[in-house]
């Protein structure tokens, strides 16, 4: 990685354009993953309580 860093700034690429444009990527990735990785830490603490069970019904019909 670090060649290749090397290779693009003796090439004449501006490295600080790079960082930036990859810092700000990385942000909205780990803004975009704060909900799944939230929903997939609360589907795991439902699993292990057990308050919900597999077949049982939410709404007001049959259980």
């Amino acid at each position: 990685m670090v060649g290749v860093l090397l290779v693009l700034q003796a090439a004449g690429f501006d490295l600080l354009v790079l960082w930036t444009g990859a810092a700000a990527l990385l942000v909205g990735i780990g803004i975009g993953l704060q909900q799944t990785f939230n929903d997939l830490i609360c589907g795991v603490i439902i699993l292990f309580e057990r308050s919900v069970m597999v077949g049982r019904c939410g709404g007001g019909g049959r259980s």
